[in-house]
């Protein structure tokens, strides 16, 4: 069975994505609904430096939800300009 995502914290957008940016989870998130608005993505999860060709990819127009454990740190970088991404923490 399928549960839905119950938000924590407020919905963000973050169009500046020229460098790293990290996420930061707040208390009692553990899942990271993220999608790339209009550049593909790269993200790391355990708080190293994503490059525009290192990382986990996120295709333009695509949705992930992560489960984020302990420790993890999730950070974002565009692969190319103009990327947009709106994300959602929740549990």
């Amino acid at each position: 069975m399928t549960r839905a995502l119950i938000p924590v914290g407020t919905h963000g957008t973050n169009s500046s994505l020229g460098t790293a940016v990290a996420l930061t989870r707040p208390g009692g998130a553990y899942l990271l609904l993220i999608q790339a608005q209009s550049q593909n993505l790269r993200y790391t999860l355990d708080g190293t430096t994503p490059t525009a060709s290192v990382g986990f990819q996120l295709f333009a127009g695509d949705t992930a939800t992560i489960l984020v454990g302990a420790g993890m740190a999730i950070t974002v970088i565009q692969e190319t300009a103009g990327a947009t991404i709106t994300y959602q923490w929740g549990v």
